[in-house]
C-alpha cells in the first residue's frame, strides 16, 4: 500500500542541492523543481515498476533501497543493479513510451519523490544537466536501435543465403552435354542484363541453381539473392509479404522480401501459383522498378499462355521479354554420369564412407534408363542418397537403385487393428511356423509320388491336382500373395542359400524375367499337358522334384531370392491374380517420409529385409509383396498396414508396376486357347495331335516373346507406359476367370452332377454338368468385372486406345472361352 505525504521541503531540498544532476540549478528554481514533485512511501517487498509495464512517472530516491531485476525464463529473475538515496530512473522510457524491460522491487522503505510527464518536461526545461542526460539517453537509445536493425537486416541476409544454398545441394552446372554448354553461355549473357528473366522448367531441373549463377556472375553478386515460394504463398495478404504495404494509414513496418532483397535479386518459383492480387503488384514493379531484379519461374509446358489467359486484360509481355528454358534429364541423358558422380562424392561422408562408392553396371544402366519424370535432377539426387545409406558396401548394386514414385495413401481399412492377426505375426505362427509345416507335407506329397503303394499315389496325385490349382488362383484373388508367404521353394531355396551361396549377381535374369517367367510357365503348362501329370504320380513328382531343384539352384548361384522375384512361374500365375485381392499391404508414406532413417524394411531390422528387395514407401500393387510381414516386424515406426480395399483398385491407381508383366499377363491370357483346344485336336487329329499341339502352343509362345522383345528395344519412357499396362492388367479378371475355369474343367468330380431338362413326354435331355455351370458363372464373373477395370482405368489415364475396341476385344475372348468350353464337354 503507498502513504502519499506533503513533501519535506528541507529535507528533500538538502538532497537535491548536494544531488550532480542540480549542481546548476538556482535555488529559487530548486525550489520551484521541489513543489512539481510528489513525495511517495514504498514499503519493502512492494513493487515500484513491473516487467512490462508502461512507465508513467520519473522518480528520484530520497531514502531507502530499492533493487532492479530482470526475468529471463520462468521462475528465473537476475538481480541487476540497487537503487539508493540519490539515484533516479525514468526518464527515458517515459519520454519513448516503452513498456520497463526491468522490475524495481522496495527492499527498505523508502521514499521517492516522483514526476509525472508533464512535469518531468517541466523539470527538463530548469535543469540543463538532465536535458543533456536525456538527450544523451536517446542518441544512445537510436544508435542501439539502428545497430540492432543493421545487425538484424544482415542476420536476415546471411539466413537467406544459407538457406539458399544449403536447401539445393547442387552448387554448380554438372555435365558435359551440347546443352549444359549452351546453357553456360546463356547464363554469361544473363548475368550482365539487368532486365527481368523468366525461366521455364520441368520440377527439379535446376531452376534456382541457374537464378544463383546469374545472380553470382552479375553486378548484384554482393547483394540478397532472395527465393520465394509461390506454392507456399497462399494467404491473402502475399503481396504485402512480397512487396510490402500500399496502404498510407498503415504505419507499422512489415516484413518484405522486396525490402530484403533491396539492391540484389528475387526471385518468384512457381510465378503461376501466386494470387492474383501479388501478380498485378509484380507487373506494377516489373514496368516501374529496377531496384530489384525479378527473376520468374515456372514448370509449366507453356507459362506464356497459362498466364495471358489468366490475366487477359493486363498486359503481360514485361514477364516475357527475356526467356530461358531448362532441358528436363531425360533429354540430356549424357549429363546423368557426371551427376551420379557429383552427388556420389558429396554425400558418401554423410553416411561415413571412407573408400569411394561405385555403381555396379546393372545399377548405372538401371540409372540411364529411367526417365526421371518426377523431379528430374533432384530425383536423381534423392536415388542415389537412398542407394548409399541401402548399400552397406561401397558397391551399389540395382537393387538398391529404387525407382518409381511414392505409394498414395489410399483409404482402407487396417486389419491390425485386431489384435489377434497381430499376435499371429508377432509370435512367428505366420508366416514361419506354417511355412515349415507346408513345406514338410510338400515333402511327404514328393515323397510319395516316388515310393508309396500305387493306388495311394494315384489318390494322392488325383488330389493334389484337384485342388492345387483352383486353391492357388482363389487364395490369390481374395487373400494376394498369401500362398507365397508360405512357399515350400522358398523356404528350402532359402535354407539352401544360408548353407552356401556364391554370391553372383543377375544383370540378364532381371532384364529379362518375364522371357524366362512366360518361358518356364510355358514349359511346365506343356510338360502337364503333352504327359498327362494328372494320370501319373511319378511325373508329377519329377515336375516337383525339377522345380525344386532349379530354385535351390538359383539360390545358390545368386545372392537374395532371385527365384521368388524374378523366376517363379507360379508366383508370376499369384502376383497376377492378388492384384484383384481386397487386401493390400502398404505403408503409411507421411511416416516413411518424415519420420524414417534407417530403412528397415528394405535392409533388415529384427528380420531380414524384404526379399523382393523393395522399399514399403514404393510399394503401391501386391505384385511386389508377397506377403511375409517382415517389414511389418522391422518398422520402429508402426507405418505398415495390412488394410482392406475395394478389390482391384491397384489395377487403376498402380505406377511402379513394371511393363515386363504386361506381357506376362499377355502369356497367361493367350496360353489359355491351346490349353482348352487340346480335347479338340485330340478328336479331330488323333494320329497327329502331338504335333499340331505343339505348334500351336510354341507358336503362340514364340508371338508373344518376339513382340515384347521388340517392344523392350523401342521402349517409350516408361511414364507413358503405365496406362497401357493398366490397360492390359485390366483382362486379368477375365484371364483368371478362364484359368479357374481351365481348372474346373479337370475335376472329375464335378462332371458327376448333370444338369438336366425333363421334357412332356418323361424324358431328360442333358444340359451341362456342375463343372460346365461353374466355368460359365466364373467366366461370366471375369467379363462383368473386367468391364469394371476398363471404366476405371479410361477414367483416370489418358489412352488413345478407342474404348469400344478394348471392349469388344474383352467380348470376343469371352466368346471364344465359351465356346471352347461347350465344345469341350
Amino acid at each position: 500500500m503507498v502513504a502519499i505525504q506533503p513533501c519535506t521541503e528541507d529535507k528533500v531540498f538538502t538532497l537535491l542541492q548536494s544531488h550532480p544532476l542540480f549542481k546548476q540549478v538556482q535555488q529559487d528554481s530548486l525550489q520551484e523543481i521541489i513543489q512539481l514533485g510528489t513525495m511517495r512511501t514504498f514499503r519493502p517487498n512492494e513493487a515500484v515498476v513491473s516487467q512490462g509495464e508502461v512507465i508513467n512517472n520519473f522518480f528520484i530516491v530520497c531514502t531507502g533501497e530499492l533493487e532492479l531485476t530482470t526475468e529471463l525464463a520462468i521462475d528465473e529473475r537476475v538481480s541487476l543493479e540497487l537503487l539508493s538515496a540519490g539515484n533516479y530512473y525514468g526518464e527515458t522510457c517515459l519520454l519513448t513510451g516503452e513498456p520497463s524491460l526491468i522490475t524495481i522491487t522496495v527492499l527498505k522503505k523508502s521514499q521517492l519523490l516522483m514526476f509525472d510527464k508533464n512535469h518531468f518536461l517541466q523539470l527538463i526545461t530548469l535543469t540543463p544537466l538532465l536535458t543533456n542526460k536525456v538527450i544523451a539517453a536517446l542518441s544512445s537509445e537510436i544508435k542501439r536501435v539502428n545497430h540492432e536493425m543493421i545487425q538484424g537486416k544482415n542476420k536476415e541476409l546471411a539466413l537467406a543465403k544459407f538457406i539458399t544454398e544449403s536447401k539445393y545441394s547442387l552448387k554448380k552446372l554438372v555435365g558435359k552435354s551440347t546443352f549444359i554448354k549452351s546453357l553456360r553461355h546463356k547464363i554469361d549473357e544473363r548475368a550482365r542484363d539487368p532486365e527481368p528473366l523468366f525461366i521455364a522448367g520441368e520440377e527439379g531441373t535446376g531452376k534456382i541453381l541457374v537464378a544463383n549463377l546469374i545472380h553470382r556472375q552479375g553486378s548484384r553478386k554482393h547483394r540478397p539473392f532472395i527465393v520465394v515460394e509461390c506454392e507456399e504463398m497462399v494467404e491473402d495478404d502475399t503481396a504485402e509479404k512480397i512487396f510490402g504495404s500500399t496502404s498510407p494509414e498503415d504505419g507499422t513496418a512489415k516484413f518484405s522480401f522486396w525490402e530484403l532483397a533491396r539492391g540484389g535479386t528475387l526471385m518468384l518459383n512457381d510465378v503461376e501459383l501466386l494470387t492474383d492480387n501479388a501478380f498485378l503488384r509484380l507487373i506494377e514493379f516489373l514496368n516501374t522498378s529496377r531496384e530489384v531484379r525479378i527473376i520468374l519461374a515456372s514448370t509449366l509446358k507453356n507459362p506464356q499462355e497459362y498466364i495471358v489467359q489468366r490475366f487477359s486484360g493486363v498486359d503481360c509481355r514485361a514477364l516475357f521479354i527475356n526467356a530461358l528454358y531448362l532441358a528436363p534429364l531425360r533429354n540430356r541423358k549424357r549429363d546423368i554420369p557426371d551427376l551420379i558422380a557429383y552427388f556420389l562424392e558429396s554425400k558418401q561422408k554423410k553416411y561415413g564412407r571412407k573408400k569411394k562408392a561405385f555403381l555396379a553396371n546393372d545399377a548405372f544402366e538401371k540409372l540411364l534408363s529411367h526417365d526421371y519424370r518426377q523431379g528430374n535432377i533432384k530425383e536423381l539426387e534423392v536415388i542415389i542418397d537412398r542407394a548409399l545409406a541401402l548399400s552397406d558396401q561401397n558397391r551399389i548394386d540395382s537393387e538398391a537403385i529404387i525407382l518409381g514414385e511414392i505409394n498414395k495413401n489410399l483409404p482402407g481399412y487396417d486389419l491390425f487393428r485386431w489384435q489377434p492377426i497381430k499376435k499371429l505375426i508377432y509370435s512367428g505362427t505366420w508366416p514361419a511356423s506354417v511355412q515349415f509345416l507346408v513345406t514338410c507335407l510338400f515333402l511327404l506329397i514328393m515323397a510319395g509320388c516316388f515310393w508309396a503303394p500305387e493306388d495311394i499315389a494315384q489318390n494322392l496325385n488325383t488330389l493334389v491336382w484337384s485342388c492345387f490349382g483352383p486353391v492357388i488362383i482363389l487364395t490369390s484373388i481374395f487373400l494376394g500373395r498369401i500362398s507365397c508367404s508360405i512357399c515350400p521353394f522358398s523356404f528350402l531355396a532359402t535354407l539352401s542359400q544360408k548353407l552356401f551361396c556364391l554370391n553372383k549377381t543377375a544383370p540378364f535374369i532381371s532384364r529379362y524375367y518375364f522371357v524366362i517367367i512366360i518361358f518356364l510357365y510355358s514349359i511346365i503348362f506343356w510338360f502337364e499337358e503333352t504327359f498327362a501329370l494328372r494320370t501319373s504320380p511319378f511325373l508329377t513328382g519329377i515336375l516337383f522334384l525339377s522345380i525344386t531343384s532349379v530354385a535351390v539352384l538359383t539360390a545358390v548361384l545368386f545372392k537374395g531370392e532371385v527365384w521368388c522375384k524374378y523366376m517363379c512361374p507360379l508366383g508370376a500365375v499369384i502376383s497376377v491374380c492378388s492384384t484383384l485381392s481386397p487386401i493390400e499391404l502398404r505403408a503409411n508414406t507421411e511416416v516413411c517420409q518424415n519420420k524414417c532413417q534407417t530403412y528397415n524394411c528394405y535392409k533388415g531390422g529384427r528380420l531380414a529385409g524384404c526379399p523382393l528387395t523393395q522399399h514399403v514407401m514404393y510399394i503401391d500393387n501386391s505384385i511386389n509383396c508377397k506377403l511375409c510381414f517382415n517389414c511389418f516386424l522391422n518398422c520402429p515406426h508402426n507405418s505398415v498396414k495390412l488394410s482392406l480395399r475395394p478389390p482391384a483398385r491397384e489395377i487403376w491407381t498402380f505406377t511402379n508396376v513394371h511393363w515386363g508383366m504386361a506381357p506376362v499377363v499377355a502369356a497367361f491370357g493367350f496360353m489359355l486357347i491351346p490349353f482348352n483346344t487340346l480335347n479338340i485336336i485330340q478328336k479331330h487329329f488323333p494320329a497327329n495331335w502331338h504335333l499340331v499341339f505343339n505348334l500351336s502352343y510354341w507358336l503362340v509362345f514364340m508371338i508373344i516373346v518376339s513382340v515384347s522383345l521388340g517392344l523392350q528395344a523401342k521402349l517409350p519412357p516408361t511414364k507413358k507406359l503405365v496406362p497401357y499396362v493398366r490397360l492390359l492388367f485390366s483382362f486379368v479378371p477375365l484371364i483368371s476367370g478362364g484359368h479357374l475355369a481351365y481348372q474346373l474343367n479337370h475335376n472329375t468330380s464335378l462332371h458327376l452332377y448333370q444338369l438336366t431338362k425333363v421334357t412332356s413326354i418323361g424324358q431328360s435331355i442333358f444340359i451341362t454338368d456342375l463343372s460346365g455351370l461353374l466355368q460359365l458363372l466364373v467366366l461370366t464373373s471375369g467379363l462383368l468385372f473386367s468391364l469394371i477395370c476398363l471404366a476405371k482405368v479410361y477414367k483416370y489415364s489418358k489412352i488413345r486406345v478407342p474404348r469400344g475396341l478394348v471392349y469388344l476385344t474383352a467380348a470376343v475372348f469371352y466368346g471364344v472361352m465359351i465356346t471352347l468350353l461347350f465344345c469341350s464337354i
